[in-house]
């Protein structure tokens, strides 16, 4: 089974017919080192200077770069991290008018952000796959201050895999009490269709309350926290993931003033349709109550649904797959698969993404056909299974520089039928600088 595994990875561009064989590149993104295996300073350049099907390695290390935009162009944007497990990092990440055909696959990157759209995928017709990533916001104190909201927008095929969301922390600026914001969404969602895979989403923390230093009469309101994730119109399916509300800010107290608690945030906000498979959603800590005001605030609702929304509970254990990326040749693949003790696990393989929810196997289909099957199971008795071996030396066909595969299981379920696990996506390189 390994030696088939490895086989299928040196030569799945012959079997499947890779369509960027004659152009596809691989640019090196590095702001702490140069040199020949280094092409770019700045992650922008170097997808400015990519075509449709390359792949940009960004390497972790150095500040955080400005920012990229990502206009129609189908990339894989691979972070590699450093040896301490850190990402490479951004302050905005925009991807808009990918076409239908089209993918744009990130990993291992970190997007944190000032700007009110620091991250946002909009007006995508073709998949959109998010793996390993953090998306977080930062407090933005402008006058008036602003919530920072990571947007999926008119986008039909978005997928996050094991990514960290996070809202950004509430403000409250002056006594005025003019500029009072809740924290920020860990996601919205409108008009698209996305799924959230082994995903960690949190509203932003509420501000705490809070008397300025030697100004008795100057203080600012504890505020809310932000919603989970805010769903206006589309579909929001959530697998296996956990999704809260951010806590509300705690009260303080003053001789002349007494500042109260604030209430925690929702986990799920919703116009709009919500299913659910073995995930987790929680509202937001209510604020911390004063001994002038000792009660705590409330805690944040678990899901409210608005005029046309509604929530689906499917009845399934989510499944999951990992492996590791990028890869070298003759570098060690690690296969992670957990699912239910015993049950029958078969592999796909495939060399495009699709990102369309299937009914029947209660979960979205990242790659698209033709597939490679490989018959993995049955899992061991604690419902998983590890599997090790090499790369073989020349594993990437003669000709390209890079090859990228999506892999995906399909676990069979206690009482007929199969579940999809969580995808992932592995791109090959010839060096790993």
């Amino acid at each position: 089974m390994n030696r088939s595994l490895a086989r299928w990875m040196s030569t799945a561009a012959m079997v499947l017919g890779f369509p960027f064989a004659a152009s596809a590149e691989v640019w090196v993104v590095s702001k702490l080192t140069s040199g020949p295996e280094v092409d770019f300073f700045h992650i922008q350049d170097a997808v400015d200077a990519a075509s449709d099907g390359d792949v940009v390695l960004v390497l972790a290390g150095g500040n955080s770069d400005a920012g990229v935009v990502i206009e129609d162009k189908s990339l894989v944007l691979q972070g590699v991290p450093g040896a301490g497990g850190e990402r490479p990092r951004t302050q905005v990440l925009r991807v808009n008018g990918l076409q239908a055909g089209k993918s744009l696959i990130v990993r291992d990157l970190e997007v944190k952000g000032f700007d009110l759209d620091f991250f946002e995928v909009m007006d995508c017709a073709g998949a959109v796959l998010f793996e390993d990533c953090l998306v977080e916001g930062s407090p933005n104190s402008a006058q008036p201050p602003a919530i920072k909201q990571p947007i999926v927008e008119q986008s039909s095929r978005v997928v996050f895999t094991r990514c960290e969301l996070i809202g950004a922390q509430g403000l409250s600026l002056t006594s005025s009490h003019t500029f009072i914001v809740s924290g920020g969404p860990g996601l919205v969602v409108e008009d698209s269709t996305v799924t959230l895979y082994d995903c960690t989403v949190a509203g932003g923390d509420g501000q705490d309350a809070f008397f300025y230093l030697g100004l008795p009469n100057q203080f600012a309101l504890s505020t809310p926290g932000g919603q989970g994730v805010q769903v206006w119109s589309g579909t929001l399916n959530v697998i296996g993931s956990d999704v809260r509300g951010g806590q509300g800010g705690d009260g303080d107290t003053h001789p002349l003033v007494c500042l109260p608690p604030a209430k925690g945030g929702t986990g799920i906000r919703s116009f709009a349709a919500v299913q659910r498979l073995d995930a987790v959603v929680e509202g937001g800590e209510g604020g911390a109550g004063t001994p002038c005001s000792p009660a705590d605030a409330d805690d944040g609702n678990e899901i409210v649904l608005l005029t046309g929304g509604s929530v689906t509970t499917l009845a399934q254990d989510a499944r999951h797959l990992e492996v590791n990326s990028p890869l070298e040749d003759g570098a060690n693949v690690a296969m992670d698969i957990r699912g239910l003790p015993g049950e029958v696990v078969v592999l796909l393989q495939s060399l495009q993404a699709q990102g369309t929810w299937l009914s029947n196997f209660k979960g979205t289909l990242a790659g698209a056909a033709p597939y490679a099957l490989y018959f993995l199971g049955p899992l061991g008795p604690d419902g998983r299974l590890l599997l090790e071996f090499p790369l073989p030396a020349g594993a990437l066909p003669a000709g390209l520089e890079s090859l990228t595969i999506i892999d995906q299981c399909l676990a069979a379920a206690a009482g007929g039928g199969a579940v999809l696990s969580s995808p992932t996506l592995i791109t090959l390189v010839h060096d790993v600088p």
